[in-house]
């Protein structure tokens, strides 16, 4: 923000009609998941103009790379879907799952998922990992008790929020978030705080109103805010299925490099 209301009043242009404060607030993001040293490939014509068709790198998403399945498998091009394989015990239970290969090691990001149904129960979020000196360790606990902030699709076709396993009771039926359907898109948001250590971040659940471009901005609703104590980095992307055939679907990844 404050560098692009910088840019904006030193430019020698005039200045926005909204003003460079409303401008700035609504046009100026991060640099997410872009190697600062390489170059944008086919950005600009030969003329020196952007081309219509270049879609942004650093809003790129990541598709997630599923590890330490339980119960589940990796499947779809490039792989990023994530279905249980295990029969649905009796009772049902969230006993099946996968965590992601990428880790947040700080600043922003999301982990971006759909479900292919409302009929089965499916649990996708992020979770503080532990630093080791031989690196992240490995997630032997597929439940839902262990995604530190997870947004829960039923198979009541409704929307919850469950942090470390306990639900943070919404405003809707059941203490639900409201409904949803096959093909919407959901995000679990991570905000850095910038403190010292420990870096904490702060999470927020959001659903996106429409459909959204690759390299565009998303249009997003936040539908509830984190109960728990700020977790510390770094975070990884966990899941939980509870019912067999359970299907994630799309299941993509942002994060500041």
């Amino acid at each position: 923000m404050a560098q692009c209301i910088d840019l904006v009043n030193h430019s020698g242009l005039p200045e926005p009609a909204e003003g460079a404060q409303s401008f700035c607030q609504l046009n100026a993001r991060v640099s997410t998941n872009f190697d600062k040293t390489t170059c944008y490939a086919n950005a600009c014509s030969s003329g020196g103009t952007l081309r219509p068709d270049f879609v942004d790198p650093r809003r790129s998403q990541e598709p997630v790379k599923w590890i330490d399945l339980i119960g589940t498998v990796a499947t779809g091009n490039p792989g990023n879907n994530l279905t249980r394989t295990l029969a649905t015990s009796d009772p049902p239970a969230f006993e099946a799952g996968a965590a992601s290969d990428q880790l947040i090691m700080k600043g922003d990001g999301w982990v971006e998922f759909e479900v292919k149904d409302n009929t089965q129960a499916h649990a996708v979020g992020l979770s503080p990992v532990p630093v080791l000196p031989g690196g992240p360790p490995s997630d032997g606990d597929p439940s839902l008790n262990d995604i530190g902030f997870a947004i829960v699709l039923r198979g009541d076709g409704r929307v919850y929020i469950f942090e470390g396993g306990t639900k943070v009771p919404g405003n809707d039926f059941n203490g639900s978030y409201g409904t949803y359907n096959a093909g919407d898109r959901f995000r679990v948001r991570v905000t850095d705080n910038n403190d010292l250590l420990p870096h904490t971040a702060t999470i927020t659940y959001t659903r996106l109103t429409a459909p959204c471009t690759p390299g565009t901005v998303c249009t997003e609703v936040q539908i509830g805010s984190q109960n728990a104590p700020s977790p510390s980095y770094p975070l990884r992307v966990d899941a939980s299925l509870r019912d067999e055939g359970a299907t994630l679907t799309n299941v993509t990844f942002v994060r500041i490099q």
